[in-house]
């Protein structure tokens, strides 16, 4: 029934008398929210302070909401009160973010230098297979062997360009394996 303002903001509602599984699992997969679930309720069937620190740590500790980054943190209060303590972590999660995709690209540069020929070779060979390969590819798909082709080609330029730090390129061909 107690909350703060500060968890009234992260959370956009003020949670008392609602179900911690619809403030905090709303985000998540069925699969996930069921589990979730099923450790609160043997959470509090469990009289052991050791098996009840253990399964809190089973809870989720981070969950995505409305767009935000939340760290969770969980807190027994006597046997039947739970403490829930949550840090808005978006910032501190956009920022990491960020560091590490300005790591990836200086890792690109340097490897562009230092190895500027097989980066510039792999760099055409790539560009000829969007511009012409793709759609030869694409036309034969349906020919015995087709589709190994073609995916033989999107995962060996998935590996290539990942090993030169190439951070979208890598991620499209892998969804485009997915799908095939």
């Amino acid at each position: 029934e107690q909350s703060s303002a500060a968890c009234e903001t992260i959370l956009g509602v003020a949670p008392a008398g609602k179900s911690i599984i619809d403030l905090l699992a709303r985000g998540l997969p069925q699969d996930q929210s069921a589990a979730m679930q099923a450790t609160l309720i043997s959470l509090f069937q469990d009289s052991s302070d050791f098996i009840r620190e253990l399964k809190l740590g089973l809870l989720p500790a981070s969950f995505e909401l409305d767009g935000k980054s939340i760290k969770a943190g969980y807190k027994m209060l006597g046997d039947r009160q739970l403490m829930l303590i949550l840090t808005d972590v978006t910032e501190t999660t956009r920022l990491a973010a960020q560091v590490e995709r300005d790591r990836l690209k200086l890792e690109m540069i340097v490897l562009a230098f230092t190895e500027s020929e097989a980066f510039t070779a792999l760099v055409e060979e790539y560009r000829e297979f969007l511009g012409t390969e793709f759609a030869s590819l694409l036309e034969r798909i349906g020919e015995p062997g087709g589709v190994s082709e073609l995916y033989r080609q999107f995962h060996t330029f998935k590996g290539l360009l990942a090993q030169f730090s190439f951070h979208r390129s890598p991620q499209v061909l892998h969804a485009f394996e997915t799908a095939l």
